[in-house]
């Protein structure tokens, strides 16, 4: 006996027979993996990346034929079919329609389908996406000296301030390496000169970790539809 209720694809709402035992789907997360000097690691996340759907039964009753000939039609122009069944809803085209004809009412058949769109993955992906962010983020600006504590998916407005709060740890980063730079290259004292060059790798990690804070909390908050950040 079928365990599936209801699935339609296209115009097809499958029943009886035509219902399949089980339906094969699933999928990946596609990554990006930046090994950081010292052993760290910043995974980013690029999105979902969806299994092929696939699926059989068997068409029967007097317009079996009728039925699979529609899906082969489908198939044969590449067309995008909303597929449904329980909670589940994607965009798809049928990459492969196996058939094996045997009586006119009764038509076995195998579908293979692939993913236009998953609806439910999209807003998953950049919800997930922002939360991989923020903790990017969170790390790089603790090594400027800035926390990030207050920011949270769920209350879009905490992006301005923590953005703020970056753009002026930048803004002081730039001026100490002027001055350190400008130090260092009209002193001739070998201690001043040492001075200002340890002034001014301070001030470009410091520019560097707010920068890349920086980077990632705009990133999660283009995802979450903050404005103004």
């Amino acid at each position: 006996m079928t365990t599936q209720q209801s699935v339609v694809l296209g115009s097809v709402t499958l029943r009886g027979f035509e219902v399949p035992e089980q339906i094969v789907f699933g999928g990946g997360q596609r990554l990006a993996v930046h090994e950081l000097i010292g052993g760290g690691r910043v995974i980013d996340t690029l999105g979902a990346a969806a299994e092929e759907i696939e699926f059989s039964g068997v068409f029967s009753g007097p317009d079996a034929a009728l039925r699979v000939q529609s899906l082969d039609v489908a198939r044969a122009a590449g067309l995008a079919l909303p597929l449904s069944w329980g909670d589940f809803s994607y965009s798809v085209i049928i990459a492969e329609l196996s058939v094996h004809y045997q009586k006119p009412w009764w038509v076995p058949y195998a579908l293979r389908l692939i993913v236009v769109e998953d609806p439910i993955s999209v807003v998953a992906s950049s919800v997930v996406q922002a939360g991989l962010d923020i903790a990017s983020a969170i790390g790089f600006a603790g090594a400027a000296g800035v926390s990030l504590s207050s920011v949270s998916i769920s209350l879009p407005v905490s992006f301005v301030p923590a953005v703020a709060g970056l753009a002026g740890v930048i803004g002081l980063a730039g001026n100490q390496l002027d001055a350190a730079t400008a130090n260092l290259a009209g002193n001739i004292f070998a201690q001043t000169g040492v001075t200002a060059v340890l002034s001014a790798a301070g001030a470009s990690a410091l520019q560097a970790n707010a920068l890349a804070a920086q980077a990632y909390l705009g990133r999660a908050a283009a995802n979450v539809g903050a404005v103004g950040a």
